[in-house]
């Protein structure tokens, strides 16, 4: 068996293109503590020679790994799948470093927190504005062959500016990626095959960090392509966002999460920041256990009642917001609309075109239009 030594690990890591940030980092300022932390990772407060804040996030080592390295492996294959992202609404990478004897992962720090913190203390932001960034920063992804796998609120932060921005990558499934390392001892107890498996992971987040709760699987190759980071349900139970999961998450005949169940949760999320503006909500808020709202999505094909305080269906754009989310939450992965055409549709709407209207949509919709020919003609 060939082992990969940290420094080997973060070699390979820069030369795919990673910033080693380990000499920029001022190791004697940072929160003694995990300002959040889960049951494999922990995300800690801290500063470069530069100044800049950052979130340092690291996974917590698993006795399996002691010996083995995966704990890197693990970090590796986040940091390399987070690399690859380069857009307004993805949280740049700032780049790795070895931290508390580990490798660690640097994004800057945000003081306004995940989605869910910022719209606590600002209410009176535009959600439709917030729901197009999330729709263009997974559309964005998924262009680029990543697959997030827990598309939801608390796992979108908030930037200074007030742009949303998608983090937590440690779920995440890169295709076609082409960073390796070289082990052929599958993880003792675990199932053997020709992808690696995980069971399902649950991000928890806190004013904008970011913990991650992480059970591996295994290969069974010599050589691992790392960022193939796919997860599938196993017997041991789950560990999900229940009302944002797409119904065949729930069979354990799933290989693991997809464009198509990214877009589902993608759904899910627009449709809660949006009730939101009226009152605090998740999505099924009329289904008081996770339990029950897993039989009625996975069984009885149950989708979101339609909002009329927020979506009126006598409103320009209502109709056609509410079409666009249900086929988000089509039973049949293959019926689900992209990451794109949500966003290009979200796009459409804004407060003005969900006012109810006295007049029928469409014949606002005509008015609209044809108020614009004019002033294009008068131009």
């Amino acid at each position: 068996m060939v082992m990969q030594t940290r420094q080997e690990v973060v070699t390979a890591l820069e030369e795919h293109g990673c910033q080693n940030l380990t000499r920029q980092l001022d190791q004697s300022a940072h929160t003694t503590v995990p300002f959040a932390q889960g049951g494999f990772g922990d995300v800690f407060r801290g500063r470069l020679y530069s100044g800049a804040s950052t979130a340092i996030k690291t996974l917590r080592v698993r006795e399996s790994d002691v010996s083995r390295g995966g704990d890197q492996k693990r970090a590796a294959r986040e940091l390399y799948t987070w690399s690859k992202c380069k857009h307004p609404n993805v949280v740049e990478l700032m780049g790795l470093a070895v931290f508390n004897d580990t490798i660690a992962m640097l994004s800057l720090w945000e003081e306004n927190g995940n989605l869910t913190h910022y719209l606590l203390r600002n209410p009176s932001a535009d959600r439709y504005q917030l729901s197009i960034g999330i729709s263009a920063g997974v559309a964005y992804i998924h262009e680029n062959g990543i697959v997030h796998g827990d598309t939801k609120g608390v796992n979108v932060l908030v930037a200074q500016n007030g742009i949303p921005k998608l983090m937590d990558f440690g779920t995440a499934h890169l295709v076609g990626g082409d960073l390796q390392f070289q082990d052929n001892e599958p993880d003792p107890g675990q199932p053997t095959g020709s992808t690696l498996h995980q069971e399902r992971s649950h991000a928890a987040s806190a004013m904008g960090s970011h913990v991650y709760e992480h059970i591996n699987g295994s290969v069974d190759h010599a050589n691992l392509i790392a960022p193939t980071l796919a997860f599938t349900l196993t017997k041991r139970g789950l560990n999900l966002s229940p009302r944002w999961a797409a119904p065949e998450l729930f069979s354990e005949e799933v290989k693991g999460t997809t464009t198509a169940s990214d877009v589902y949760a993608l759904g899910m999320t627009i449709l809660k920041y949006l009730q939101e503006t009226f009152t605090s909500t998740v999505p099924f808020i009329e289904i008081k256990s996770d339990h029950a709202v897993i039989k009625e999505v996975a069984l009885h094909k149950r989708t979101p009642l339609r909002p009329q305080e927020v979506i009126p269906e006598r409103s320009l754009y209502g109709d056609q917001l509410w079409d666009i989310l249900t086929e988000c939450w089509s039973y049949d992965p293959q019926d689900r609309p992209s990451a794109g055409d949500v966003w290009n549709q979200m796009k459409l709407i804004t407060p003005e075109t969900l006012k109810e209207s006295e007049t029928e949509p469409e014949e606002s919709r005509v008015e609209l239009e044809e108020e614009g020919r004019s002033e294009q003609e008068i131009a």
